[in-house]
């Protein structure tokens, strides 16, 4: 009995997606928290090096910007939207960030497994990019 596909690099890029998931979900941001967007950094360019698909390293990118202004003393404010804070808005829009990227490695896994090439023109939900 033959057992699932497993894809090292999409397994990779799906345990740097964890990490950065469980640093959003536990960090309100807000403040210059330099041991968090450190981290972040790091997993980012993980994520970048486990997977080679230009829309997955866009999104880890707009990931990384995201947090630096989250993690910083001011710059999370031009992202403040009415009655939501900016550091409560780039959460989300990190979130919805990962849960694109999350989407593509389920793409291409799938096409891998299917034997096509992921078409790269395919945009996960939430993948449109709102600017500050």
């Amino acid at each position: 009995m033959e057992g699932p596909m497993s894809y090292s690099d999409l397994d990779d890029a799906r345990k740097q997606h964890a990490a950065l998931l469980e640093i959003i979900i536990h960090n309100a941001g807000g403040w210059s928290d330099r041991a968090s967007l450190g981290r972040i950094v790091e997993l980012c360019r993980a994520a970048r090096s486990a997977i080679d698909d230009l829309e997955c390293r866009e999104t880890v990118r707009l990931i990384a910007e995201y947090a630096a202004d989250l993690f910083s003393e001011q710059a999370h404010r031009k992202w403040d939207r009415g009655s939501m804070s900016g550091a409560d808005f780039l959460r989300l829009e990190i979130v919805r960030a990962l849960h694109s990227f999350n989407h593509r490695l389920t793409e291409i896994e799938a096409a891998r497994k299917g034997g096509e090439q992921p078409d790269p023109s395919l945009k996960g939900p939430g993948s449109s990019v709102p600017k500050a």
